[in-house]
């Protein structure tokens, strides 16, 4: 399972609708990162979007090597992420945490999420998501008014969703399919409303025995 993370601060003082950079080197406390569960895939039993069906917060403190491998920043290029048969480890998830020390949740507030993908400018790009359904591609993820999930210890600590399984790979690993996908969140944190948003690329490669 593959998941974005992205913190937000909602106490700037002139606010820019920019989710914040990294706190620190630990997997869920760095931003615009993608992050990597170790171990076993989740089952996951509700249609995406929806919440995940794992707590995915790490105890603290928390033994090495934890549940989480950091893949990278979205600022450093495009990364690329492998479909698998039965898309066991090609699940995709995005997490929003406020930035340590802003903010404390409460079980009160609320998170509106919009995940857009689409096609770039590319020549052979034929599908606009590497989500689908029964019924074609799915390019607009929406989840309204969503209460945050609660950490370890009980606490909220953050929101997490699943938006579905790789399922539109490439053909070659020498030409992967490449996404764009907009994120979008309309937050609200102790009263205070703010807005933010994160444009980045991703690239979808073939099925391991299908190079």
């Amino acid at each position: 399972m593959f998941m974005l993370n992205l913190l937000f601060d909602v106490t700037k003082p002139v606010p820019d609708g920019l989710f914040s950079n990294d706190f620190s080197n630990a997997p869920l406390r760095r931003s615009k990162n993608w992050l990597r569960l170790r171990g076993a895939e989740p089952t996951f039993v509700l249609a995406p979007p929806a919440p995940l069906p794992i707590d995915p917060e790490e105890p603290v403190p928390t033994t090495p090597p934890g549940k989480w491998r950091s893949l990278g920043d979205v600022d450093d290029g495009p990364l690329h992420l492998p479909r698998f048969p039965g898309g066991e480890i090609g699940n995709i998830c995005v997490r929003f945490a406020p930035f340590p020390g802003s903010s404390t949740l409460t079980a009160a507030d609320r998170l509106t999420l919009s995940v857009c993908f689409g096609r770039p400018t590319m020549k052979n790009q034929v599908v606009a998501s590497p989500f689908a359904d029964a019924n074609g591609p799915i390019t607009t993820f929406v989840l309204t008014d969503q209460a945050p999930n609660t950490s370890l210890a009980g606490v909220p600590a953050a929101w997490a969703f699943h938006l579905g399984p790789v399922q539109r790979a490439a053909d070659s690993v020498h030409h992967p399919r490449r996404f764009e996908y907009s994120v979008g969140i309309i937050v609200t944190v102790g009263g205070v409303t703010r807005h933010f948003s994160l444009d980045p690329e991703v690239d979808i490669g073939p099925d391991p025995e299908n190079p």
